[in-house]
């Protein structure tokens, strides 16, 4: 029997963990409803969540809740607040959040946007990252660090029509008010995106998103194509979201220390927090 390369391995391990993400969590509007946080019963005394934190609150402006996995209480979230699996977070109409997660990744909320934390999983140990979100509706921004050396390395943000996965990134999805779902990439970016059958719930072909490219899909669309947009174009667009145009070091052009070099939980991925460049050729 001839045996598995690690290259081959690592990508039977990305295809399970989409195929586990499109198991575990069906197109539920119902449920995903009962998640968005209302402004009544903010408590002002936040309380930590379930287990090890997997993330922490870097910035804040205007308002933004955060509810626990329970969904016992509603906390206004704050700078340095510990996020948990099972959190969701709402920005309201003047609301924006920047929070890193364990392993040095930072994700941007734009107003009016509705995000729940699945599942975070940083072991650089046993070198294993497994991440999933779900963006309920809105817009963010997600810079994610890539693992060169994990073999085990996966990060996901489920929306109603797709799942996008990638190993290290810096990209934005964004959810229009006619439930389009658009996923736009910056520089040395892929994103592969699996669009999911509303009727059967399995996923269909990845649709391969690259730098500076846009892909748009609507709930139902299996097929796609990523088009080309300028540079302008993007930097406009994080901009907007007050997370700096480049994604670059430690001075990433965030607003008041929102940039993308700080670490909150030290330097356990051994390397700083940019990004390493993924190819097409490399897309587990």
């Amino acid at each position: 029997m001839k045996k598995l390369t690690t290259k081959t391995a690592a990508v039977l391990l990305f295809v399970v963990a989409i195929m586990m993400v499109v198991v575990s969590l069906p197109v539920d509007e119902a449920c995903a409803a009962r998640r968005i946080i209302r402004e009544s019963s903010v408590s002002s005394d936040y309380q930590p969540g379930q287990g090890t934190p997997i993330g922490k609150i870097s910035r804040v402006y205007g308002k933004v809740f955060v509810m626990h996995q329970d969904m016992g209480a509603i906390y206004a979230a704050g700078n340095d607040f510990a996020l948990y699996a099972g959190d969701t977070i709402t920005t309201k109409s003047n609301g924006r959040i920047t929070f890193i997660m364990k392993d040095d990744s930072v994700m941007t909320l734009a107003p009016n946007t509705t995000m729940v934390l699945n599942e975070a999983v940083f072991d650089p140990a046993v070198k294993r990252r497994s991440s999933l979100l779900s963006l309920i509706s809105g817009k963010a921004r997600f810079y994610v660090k890539k693992f060169a050396d994990f073999q085990n390395s996966t990060f996901r943000v489920k929306t109603k029509t797709s799942i996008a996965a990638v190993r290290g990134s810096d990209f934005v999805i964004e959810i229009t008010d006619d439930d389009e779902v658009r996923i736009t990439c910056g520089d040395n970016t892929v994103v592969w995106v699996y669009p999911v059958d509303p009727a059967t719930g399995s996923p269909g072909a990845p649709i391969t998103v690259s730098s500076f490219q846009q892909l748009a899909l609507k709930l139902g669309d299996l097929t796609g194509q990523a088009v080309d947009i300028t540079s302008d174009v993007w930097t406009n667009l994080v901009n907007a979201l007050g997370g700096g145009g480049d994604g670059g070091g430690g001075d990433g052009g965030g607003q008041e220390g929102d940039g993308y070099g700080g670490t909150f939980f030290g330097n356990q991925s051994g390397g700083g927090s940019n990004p390493d460049t993924v190819s097409p050729s490399d897309p587990d």
